[in-house]
């Protein structure tokens, strides 16, 4: 599979073997020296509070995935910044967010927790395996999210369009190809699927939420993994009406090729 430049050091990311897919131009992968267009001033820079009782379980599902580490790690080798941005695991209740006042990206415990029990109470039967596995893909998938917000705050990329629906396909490009079932952003995809209130229940206000609906950023990333490689991800086809199905490849070739070409100039040798 192709991959972005920012992804040629996928192997640093101890996520499960990250990588691109091949749903966008052929052209070779970006091998520009960030050095000739884009000094390299920071990091993300990773720190960790010890868990409080309540999230000892948490903290150990980040400790042994290291999928928090992994993605920093592996951003900081692929990509320039211009300065250094915080990556805070807290005890507080707060986030994921990131701050661009204070360049801090947050992620409490209480959410991986969250995650984990959005999937426990989707399917009680579960095993340990398969629950840790789903939740530590969803945590990738939501720090690549924030890590998006910090890469257009701090390289001050346009973006057309809502921000949170384009850091959204950042992430989703970044993870289609993860795994042969795509299990981080399908994985994702589900999670947000469940959080999906009932529309009866929806109020005038939910509409003005800078976020899609839980359920339209499911169905978002379900297409464009499906327009990443129709074969691989052919079984998504009965669930993707035919009028949105046949416009998945042009979707992912789309946001694949956008953030492909705002990330070039940046992209570490």
């Amino acid at each position: 599979m192709r991959a972005l430049g920012l992804l040629a050091t996928c192997g640093a990311l101890l996520v499960a073997g990250c990588g691109g897919g091949d749903g966008g131009s052929k052209k070779k992968p970006a091998t520009t020296a960030a050095s000739e267009t884009a000094p390299d001033r920071g990091d993300f820079k990773l720190t960790s509070q010890p868990p409080s009782a309540d999230n000892k379980d948490a903290a150990a599902l980040l400790d042994a995935t290291e999928v928090v580490k992994g993605l920093v790690d592996g951003m900081n080798s692929a990509v320039a910044l211009p300065h250094n941005v915080a990556v805070r695991i807290q005890n507080a209740d707060e986030g994921p967010y990131y701050d661009p006042s204070t360049r801090t990206l947050v992620v409490g415990y209480p959410f991986v927790n969250l995650v984990a029990q959005t999937f426990n109470d989707a399917d009680p039967k579960i095993t340990d395996e398969d629950l840790a596995s789903k939740t530590s893909n969803v945590i990738a998938f939501v720090l690549l999210h924030e890590m998006g917000h910090a890469l257009v705050d701090q390289l001050e990329l346009p973006i057309t369009g809502r921000e949170e629906d384009s850091v959204d396909n950042l992430a989703t490009v970044m993870t289609a190809g993860v795994l042969e079932e795509g299990g981080i952003a399908l994985d994702s995809a589900e999670f947000f699927s469940y959080l999906q209130q009932d529309p009866r229940t929806l109020k005038a206000s939910d509409f003005w939420d800078e976020h899609s609906l839980d359920a339209q950023r499911a169905n978002t990333m379900a297409c464009l993994v499906f327009g990443s490689d129709e074969k691989q991800f052919a079984a998504l086809a009965e669930y993707i009406p035919e009028d949105r199905r046949v416009r998945c490849a042009d979707e992912w070739k789309q946001a694949f090729d956008s953030w492909d070409q705002l990330l070039t100039p940046y992209i570490k040798d």
